[in-house]
This record gives C-alpha cells, structure tokens and sequence, in this order.
C-alpha cells in the first residue's frame, strides 16, 4: 500500500511539474534577416568627365521594405559624396525588427584626366619606388594626381604607394601616406614645393621634396622621407598612363 501511494505522488509530482514547464514555453517568431535588392553591378568605373548615377539600393525584411543607411568614404581624399576623382567605397547597411544589421558595399573609382605635363601634371601614374634600404617596389597602378585649382594639386600616395600596393607588401589604403598637396608655381622650371604626407595609422609624416616633372618621358619623381626614422626613405618615380 505503501508502494502504491509513493507511485501516485510521483505521478502527480510529474504532471505539475510538466504543466509549470508548458506555462513557460514562449511561441516561436520567425526572423527575416535584411535582404538587399541592388540594380547596377558592385563595381563601377568612371572617366574623369562621367558624373556617378547611383543605382537604385534597397533592402526588404520579409518581404517589406525597410531604412536603409548609407556612407560614403573616398578613400584617399576624403570625400563624403562621389566627386573627384577617387576610389569610393559605398556603405549601405539595415536593421530588422530585432535589431539584426545587414549590410552591402558598392565601390566607385573614378579616374583623372591626363595632363599634358607642360601646363596640367593631372593623371594616373604607375610607380616604381626605390628605398634606402636597396629594396625596389615596381608595378604599382592607380596613382592620382587630381587638380583642385589652377596651380594646386592632390596627391594620392606622398611613398609612392610602397607599402599599400607594393608587391611584397599590399597592405591595403589605410598604409598609403595620404594628405599631400601639390603647389605649381612655375612648372617650366619645376618650381614646385609639396606639403607633407602621413601614413594614418603609423603616424609617420613624409616630407616630399625634389619634385619633378619630365614631359619628355611622362615622368615625375620625388623624395619622400620621414626626419626621425632613416628606413623611412624612398625615392619615387611616377610613369603617367596614357
């Protein structure tokens, strides 16, 4: 008898307890992720006399459109919007309900005018880049000079791009030494003086001196040092691309 009531309280012990468990069960939700719907293709290029048409970006979560975000870097003259030229990155990001991001990325690269190097250096450049230490980085593409005014100048690499497209280096953008502007005063005599460069996230500046422009050969070359750091020493020379 006694059995039999320890066999019974253990049922009903078993019955509440799987009735608290149900109580706590919560109904499940399905969760659309943002799913971005693009017209255009991911990569874009533009001549220096085309203007960028963005193509249409939008993002849906479950079938119904949501915010979408949007950035624009350039990524080594800063701009905020698609202007000079430049290479572009393009951000899009969107939130669902339950606070989950997605994100799609869109670059731009739109290229300069060449100059005729008597009256305009604009252009894109090849460049090989010597260093003191003996090494020599050759073949790197996509060097911008960009005019901003009659006698004044954008420089996209103050090393020549060295250590961001460098064969053995390749770091990437964020390893050019950005920020040098280019002054023209007499460009026949090559009287030209060049603000200095910095790496952004070495903090190295670049003195630029020496710059010249050869037209005969479609040449310019320059030194760029940094003051502190003897290894910090390269002599550049730009190739202009027809």
């Amino acid at each position: 008898m006694k059995n039999i009531k320890l066999f019974a309280l253990a049922l009903l012990s078993v019955f509440f307890f799987s009735c608290e468990k149900d109580a706590d069960i919560v109904e499940s939700t399905i969760t659309y992720l943002p799913k971005f719907e693009t017209e255009g293709p991911d990569y874009i290029e533009l001549t220096c006399q085309e203007d960028f048409e963005e193509p249409a970006t939008s993002a849906f979560e479950g079938g119904n459109e949501i915010p979408v975000n949007r950035t624009v870097n350039g990524v080594y003259f800063g701009a905020n919007e698609v202007s000079i030229p430049d290479q572009y990155i393009i951000n899009y990001s969107a939130t669902n309900v339950d606070s989950i991001p997605g994100a799609y990325m869109r670059e731009v690269l739109k290229y300069p005018c060449s100059g005729d190097l008597q009256s305009d250096i604009s252009g894109v450049y090849t460049s090989t880049v010597a260093r003191v230490t003996g090494d020599v980085q050759t073949g790197m593409t996509n060097i911008f000079i960009v005019q901003t005014s009659e006698n004044t100048y954008l420089l996209s690499n103050g090393a020549g791009a060295y250590y961001d497209k460098g064969a053995d280096w390749a770091y990437g953008s964020d390893y050019s030494a950005k920020g040098a502007v280019i002054t023209v005063n007499d460009l026949s005599t090559n009287d030209i003086t060049v603000s200095s460069a910095a790496f952004p996230l070495w903090g190295y500046v670049m003195d630029i001196t020496d710059f010249k422009v050869d037209p005969a050969s479609k040449t310019i070359t320059f030194h760029s040092k940094n003051a502190d750091i003897a290894s910090l020493d390269f002599q550049v020379t730009l190739t202009q691309v027809q």
